[in-house]
């Protein structure tokens, strides 16, 4: 009798149980369905995270009008990520990554438009738009502003079940010519200067070839108060070959030849050659995302002074090794660009030269962000700085190379923003 009492006593408390908990799990699957159900309500937004050439955000916010474009990535839907890199022939291949956030925390797409060289900056931002509003409309489409979408396609005029390979009667090879010049003046002083650049290059899956020719000229006028005039004239000029081949998707090696002249550097005449061995911890296909190279490369260079050096010399012969390791990052957080280089002339192996160098920008939360860069070199190996002592007016206008045992250079920044986050509006 008393196990039966017992038992009748367990489940009457487990029934009280679980009518005292029915009412609260119904309320909390009712307010998951009610908060589902007024995000159904509300337009996509989205946050455009794009540092890279092409991106035009008044054009998207008027070009795609079913997303409501946030200022802050905390407040968006889809999370928007573009990076880029040169293609072979010149153009910009944009790799776009689409990150899901709160409703869609669980999505993510990737898509990849690539645009010719020479395009204008109106095509760039019209490929991208392209690229955008095919995958944001699948996003869209479980908002309120599916009843509003269509679908339209535009068929090719001939259609065909394989795609021809394209002839190329260039071979892959791209040629560019550049040249600019600039002039300024006033009552007493006056300068200008030209630059122009040739190059040629090839780059298929195997190999990369780069020929290029530049130039530079720099001429300053001074007149004093006495009335007597000073005139500096800054000359450089150089020639460069650079030969890679790719072993696997981590693996290459090459070899880059130059020579040229520069009386910055005290240097009548200078030719070198190098060979280099490089290995990218990523894959190059996802070079856009992140890169970690590491470079080891060795040769001589021979160098023809215009005045005897300070170690003596007039011409000499110097072999060289150099190691870089460099890491470029883009995520959503911000991106991270660093690189670590040491280089040392193999006959006197004091003779070094190791520098740091990086950028950090950081989304540090809600409408603030850092900015952070700078580069430090240590400099011991300045063997072709001229004998003598320079006079103040090629100090001043930087006419030579000064000693110098070190040089840095750095900047910080922060920046807040707040207020609307769907002012989306442009005028």
């Amino acid at each position: 009798m008393s196990m039966r009492l017992g038992r009748l006593i367990l489940c009457f408390i487990a029934a009280l149980a679980l009518g005292l908990s029915l009412p609260a799990t119904l309320n909390a699957q009712a307010a998951r369905a009610a908060d589902t159900t007024r995000a159904a309500e509300q337009p996509l937004r989205a946050y455009l995270d794009c540092q890279t050439m092409g991106c035009d955000r008044d054009f998207f916010i008027t070009e795609i009008a079913f997303v409501n474009w946030t200022r802050d990535r905390a407040d968006a839907d889809i999370h928007v990520l573009v990076t880029s890199l040169v293609t072979g022939s010149g153009g910009i291949q944009f790799s776009t990554q689409f990150i899901g956030q709160k409703r869609f925390a669980s999505h993510a797409d990737t898509i990849v438009t690539s645009v010719p060289p020479n395009s204008t900056d109106d095509a760039s931002r019209r490929a991208l738009a392209r690229a955008f509003k095919l995958v944001l409309v699948r996003y869209a489409s479980a908002t309120s502003a599916a009843a509003h979408l269509d679908v339209s396609f535009d068929a090719p005029v001939q259609a065909s079940a394989t795609a021809a390979k394209a002839h190329d009667p260039w071979d892959f090879w791209v040629y560019r010519v550049s040249s600019n010049g600039f002039f300024q003046g006033e009552s007493q002083t006056s300068s200008a200067n030209f630059s122009g650049n040739v190059n040629a290059s090839r780059t298929t899956d195997t190999w990369k070839i780069s020929v290029g020719a530049n130039m530079n000229y720099r001429q300053s006028n001074y007149t004093f108060g006495d009335g007597t005039k000073s005139l500096y004239i800054q000359r450089s000029s150089g020639a460069n070959f650079r030969l890679v081949r790719s072993l696997t998707d981590h693996w290459s090696y090459g070899i880059n030849a130059n020579a040229g002249r520069s009386e910055y550097n005290n240097q009548d005449f200078f030719a070198g050659g190098r060979a280099s061995v490089e290995y990218n911890f990523f894959k190059w296909k996802e070079a856009t995302a992140h890169q970690f190279v590491a470079i080891y490369a060795i040769g001589p260079t021979y160098n023809l002074y215009h005045d005897q050096t300070i170690y003596y010399k007039d011409r000499e012969t110097l072999p060289q090794q150099q190691f870089i390791l460099a890491n470029t990052t883009k995520a959503r957080w911000g991106s991270v660009d660093a690189a670590v280089s040491f280089s040392q002339y193999l006959q006197d192996l004091s003779k070094t030269n190791a520098s740091l160098e990086g950028q950090l920008n950081i989304n540090i939360t809600k409408g603030l962000s850092l900015n952070i860069g700078g580069v430090a070199s240590s400099v011991h190996d300045q063997l072709f700085l001229a004998r003598g002592t320079l006079s103040q007016g090629d100090i001043l206008t930087r006419q030579r190379a000064l000693a110098t045992s070190f040089s840095y250079f750095s900047f910080v920044g922060v920046s807040y923003t707040f207020g609307s986050i769907f002012n989306t509006i442009v005028n």
